[in-house]
C-alpha cells in the first residue's frame, strides 16, 4: 500500500514542476514591448564671406582713387620735386586713403608695415641716412608747410609715430583708422627732409623708387 502512495506522490510532483515550467514558458511569452511616438527637427544655416578693400588716392585733390595692391604701389607726388634737394629742405606728398565703395561693413586700421631699405654704400647710402620722414593726418590740399606746420605728427602722441624718423622705420601700432565705406577718407602727408646736419658727402647721391607699405586691417564696424 505504502508502494502506490510514493508512487503517486511522485507523479504529482512531476506533473507540478511542468505545470511551473509552462507557467514560466507562459510568463516569459507575455512580455510586452512598449511603442513611442518620435518626430525629427531640422536646422540649417547659409554664411557668406565678407568683402575688405581699402583704397589710395596720390594726387594733389585726393580723389583718383585706385586700389594700389601690388608692390609697384601709386607713385608720389611731391609739391617741390625732390631732385637737387639741399640741408634742411622738405617736400610734401599726399595720400588719401577710404575703405572702399561696397565692401562689408568694416572699419580699418591703418599700419606702415614695410618701408624703404637701404642702398648700397657711397653717397647713395649717405644721402638715404640724411632723409627723414614725417607723417600728418591732414587733407591732401592741405599737405604742405602751411598745413603741417605747427600740428602734431601722426599719429596721437601715446602711438610711436612718424615724427622726423629715419626712412626706415615701421610701425606695429595703427596710425590711423578709417571708418566704414561710407565715412570720410583720412589724408597721410609725406614731409621727407634732408636733414640739416648733411655733409658734401650727399652730394649726388640718389634715393629712388623708396617704397612704403601701408597694411589695412578689418575690424567689425
Amino acid at each position: 500500500m505504502s508502494h502506490h502512495v510514493l508512487i503517486d506522490q511522485q507523479s504529482r510532483g512531476r506533473k507540478r514542476k511542468a505545470l511551473l515550467a509552462g507557467g514560466a514558458v507562459l510568463g516569459l511569452g507575455a512580455t510586452m514591448t512598449l511603442a513611442a511616438w518620435t518626430d525629427d527637427v531640422w536646422v540649417s544655416g547659409s554664411f557668406n564671406a565678407g568683402t575688405f578693400n581699402v583704397q589710395g588716392a596720390v594726387d594733389s585733390a585726393g580723389t583718383s582713387w585706385e586700389d594700389y595692391g601690388s608692390s609697384s604701389g601709386g607713385q608720389l607726388n611731391f609739391t617741390v620735386a625732390p631732385t637737387a634737394m639741399s640741408p634742411g629742405q622738405s617736400v610734401y606728398a599726399p595720400l588719401n586713403l577710404r575703405v572702399g565703395p561696397g565692401t562689408s561693413p568694416y572699419n580699418a586700421t591703418i599700419t606702415v608695415a614695410t618701408a624703404p631699405t637701404a642702398p648700397a654704400g657711397g653717397a647713395n647710402l649717405a644721402f638715404f641716412d640724411k632723409l627723414r620722414i614725417s607723417l600728418y593726418n591732414v587733407p591732401p590740399t592741405n599737405c604742405n608747410f602751411a598745413g603741417t606746420n605747427g600740428k602734431a605728427p601722426t599719429p596721437a602722441p601715446t602711438l610711436p609715430d612718424f615724427n622726423y624718423e629715419t626712412l626706415t622705420k615701421t610701425s606695429a601700432s595703427p596710425l590711423l583708422t578709417l571708418f566704414g565705406s561710407t565715412s570720410a577718407p583720412q589724408g597721410v602727408c609725406f614731409r621727407i627732409t634732408l636733414d640739416p646736419s648733411a655733409t658734401t658727402a650727399v652730394q649726388g647721391g640718389q634715393a629712388n623708387q623708396l617704397t612704403w607699405r601701408f597694411n589695412a586691417i578689418s575690424v567689425p564696424a
